[in-house]
């Protein structure tokens, strides 16, 4: 079983809420077994651009519905496929849909002068048993909570994140930069986009959060995974993510998106103490 809970704020600055979410679970049958599987996506419409909540809007709409409709046979074909050549498939699949949902938005843009220019970040989990997909186009983020700590388990695309890499600026100064909110990569303004992958295993106790910069923007990772950690109920610690945001000012909307996995072997039994820490 896959619980979940979501939130979005317009925040404390802002006149339109370009946010938008999209989380959806199911069970397939598949022989004797039920398979759980949930599809959660954040997307943030580009800001100063027109129409962002409209970009939004569709990317979560087409990119969900393709992975929805991909995933499904896909899991009726499983049969006896290795993990790995599985995992493989699914992050096709993510990259395909993100992708037409770019060429959906980009075709769109072009055919209304109130559309032209839009586009919007994408991150999108899907979880099935043990297994986890993330795919990635700009700066919202997923983080894997549990309680030993919290991890970034995408990459943002953002000026700032390039200036880190290279080592010109801290982490901590991008977070104060000027040009903190210019993304590099985004769905809907490029004829042709990379979408980042990443595979994780889950375990018992293990959180998935997606959000937007509104949230990681102005709230530290460590007050993320306190607040996460110290909640039990994801609807309540899903509102207590958003309060924080708008409680440090609020300068943009704020989406999160929690989900767990339950039924999971436990990550001590699988790897043993030495492996498991994270920060």
């Amino acid at each position: 079983m896959i619980n979940y809970a979501c939130l979005t704020d317009l925040g404390k600055r802002r006149k339109l809420n370009e946010d938008s979410i999209f989380c959806i679970t199911s069970g397939i049958r598949y022989q004797n077994t039920i398979q759980d599987m949930g599809l959660f996506i954040v997307a943030d419409g580009m800001g100063g651009h027109n129409a962002g909540e409209v970009a939004s809007e569709w990317a979560s709409k087409i990119a969900g519905l393709e992975i929805l409709k991909s995933t499904m046979l896909d899991e009726q074909d499983a049969g006896d496929k290795e993990v790995t050549s599985k995992r493989s498939a699914l992050g096709n699949i993510l990259s395909d849909a993100v992708r037409k949902a770019n060429s959906f938005i980009l075709d769109l843009s072009r055919k209304s002068p109130g559309t032209r220019d839009m586009g919007t970040t994408l991150v999108s989990a899907f979880a099935s048993a043990e297994h986890l997909v993330v795919a990635n186009v700009g700066d919202s983020r997923c983080y894997m909570v549990n309680e030993t700590g919290i991890e970034q388990l995408t990459k943002d695309h953002s000026y700032v994140q390039e200036l880190v890499e290279i080592g010109m600026i801290s982490r901590q100064d991008a977070r104060r930069h000027p040009r903190r909110n210019e993304i590099t990569r985004c769905v809907g303004y490029f004829d042709n986009i990379n979408v980042d992958i990443f595979q994780r295993s889950l375990y018992k106790g293990d959180r998935v959060l997606l959000c937007s910069d509104g949230l990681h923007g102005v709230i530290e990772d460590e007050d993320i995974w306190r607040i996460v950690k110290e909640t039990q109920d994801m609807e309540e610690a899903c509102r207590k993510l958003i309060e924080a945001a708008n409680s440090s000012g609020g300068p943009d909307n704020i989406s999160a998106v929690l989900f767990e996995v339950h039924g999971l072997r436990d990550r001590k039994e699988i790897l043993g103490e030495s492996t498991i820490k994270f920060s």
